[in-house]
């Protein structure tokens, strides 16, 4: 799995939970994937939509590499359309006041989870307390919300997938 050298952890601890190989790459100045990357059959590569204006660098990707290698990470571009790739990751949360919850738009075929997350709740008081006071008043519950995180089982409610399919 090739992944940007700039990228929140948060992103690499599934693959090193699953002892998935993970190989760095550099991006330039101008957002775009080093031009010393070669990706072999198997591999796959993540490229993050920066703030929602890797467009152009996208669509060089494209031209670039099989689409069927690439995964593009839209959680800093969630009103950029998903693109004919492998799959596209969006992360609502960073948009909206929601606590948790992410979308995944593939053509592969995902095993329909069964486990229900009942901790979105707990995950809303800092969203609640910041609606309702100041966003040092939920500071503490804020760091509690993020650290429920570092749990990466997939649940129903916090993880939903859809299929291009279905679109």
């Amino acid at each position: 799995m090739w992944m940007p050298k700039y990228i929140c952890d948060s992103m690499l601890a599934p693959l090193k939970a699953t002892e998935t190989e993970i190989a760095f790459y550099d991006i330039d100045s101008d957002l775009d994937v080093s031009n010393d990357v070669q990706i072999e059959d198997g591999d796959w590569l993540l490229y993050i939509n920066y703030f929602g204006v890797c467009t152009t660098q996208e669509d060089r990707l494209l031209k670039r590499f099989s689409s069927s290698q690439l995964i593009f990470d839209h959680s800093h571009a969630f009103f950029s359309p998903p693109r004919d790739c492998l799959a596209t990751i969006y992360s609502p949360r960073k948009f909206f006041g929601i606590p948790d919850g992410g979308l995944l738009l593939t053509s592969l075929p995902v095993i329909e989870l069964e486990e229900i997350d009942t901790g979105t709740v707990a995950r809303c008081t800092h969203l609640l307390k910041r609606l309702d006071g100041t966003p040092e008043s939920g500071y503490q519950d804020f760091k509690f919300a993020e650290e429920t995180f570092s749990d990466m089982q997939p649940r129903t409610r916090c993880f939903r997938v859809i299929c291009k399919d279905t679109i």
